[in-house]
């Protein structure tokens, strides 16, 4: 995203989908995945066209947010190959607020769900939690995002090195996220701004 911010200041209070992906130099279907997932917050108006009303100071917010943690603006490759998500709303919410990432309600979901797992897994046993691949667990691994015991000849993660890397900004911030992490972010959201 190479934004305007001169043409940005020039905006009125409240603009469309066109004028933000003018300005963010962004394709419309870029744009409607920001404002569907909520990563640029908007107000859906139902209207057949310009059905999409952005507030100047939310894009300057989430922009700002831009800056400092871009891998969290990637689009999906899923969402720019086929359009697979491009007639259905996603989801509100597919980041946790920074907040709500290590709050005491995303600490007890996560131990809950590791309670009844061993004290060293696998990554199949890994990836049965996280929905996420072998390959993505071991680049994990790689990267040291999670730490391991003994990695030959297989992969052990503690358990709560993996309850670490769950409540951490690394795995909430992951672009394209699996089925089991995108509930798992919607039963913590709903917990704690719902009150479910």
């Amino acid at each position: 995203m190479k934004y305007d911010l001169t043409a940005i200041q020039n905006l009125p209070d409240t603009f469309s989908l066109q004028d933000l992906c003018r300005v963010c130099h962004i394709s419309k279907r870029d744009g409607r995945y920001y404002l569907q997932s909520e990563l640029i917050p908007c107000t859906y108006t139902g209207k057949k066209t310009r059905c999409y009303q952005i507030r100047k100071k939310d894009l300057l917010k989430a922009l700002k947010d831009y800056d400092e943690r871009p891998q969290k603006y990637v689009v999906p490759r899923k969402w720019r190959e086929n359009g697979a998500l491009y007639r259905k709303r996603l989801q509100p919410v597919i980041y946790l607020p920074p907040q709500d990432v290590s709050s005491e309600t995303a600490k007890m979901y996560y131990q809950k769900k590791l309670d009844d797992q061993p004290d060293l897994l696998c990554a199949v046993q890994v990836m049965m939690i996280t929905g996420y691949s072998r390959r993505t667990i071991t680049r994990w691994c790689d990267q040291k995002n999670v730490r391991t015991l003994a990695r030959n000849p297989r992969v052990w993660i503690p358990k709560e090195e993996l309850y670490r890397f769950l409540i951490s900004d690394i795995y909430n911030n992951i672009p394209a996220k699996s089925k089991e992490h995108l509930e798992d972010i919607r039963v913590i959201y709903k917990a704690i701004h719902k009150g479910n």
